[in-house]
């Protein structure tokens, strides 16, 4: 957890294999960051042709073994 302040940071979470995400000090210098993050989310997804998170975090739980 720490730097998500973006819908591309939570991805780069979940690429790192996280299966949640957490945002904090972000709240501080920008009160709508939650709601930003969520909004601008499907719009990175389909930026980078990813369907689901979860697809997303199965595809990285699996290039680890």
């Amino acid at each position: 957890m720490g730097g998500v302040d973006s819908a591309e940071a939570a991805l780069e979470m979940y690429l790192a294999g996280a299966s949640a995400i957490g945002v904090g000090t972000a709240n501080f210098t920008n009160p709508y960051a939650c709601p930003d993050i969520i909004e601008n989310l499907p719009k990175v997804m389909d930026k980078y042709g990813i369907s689901s998170l979860e697809n997303l975090r199965q595809e990285v739980k699996a290039s680890f073994r």
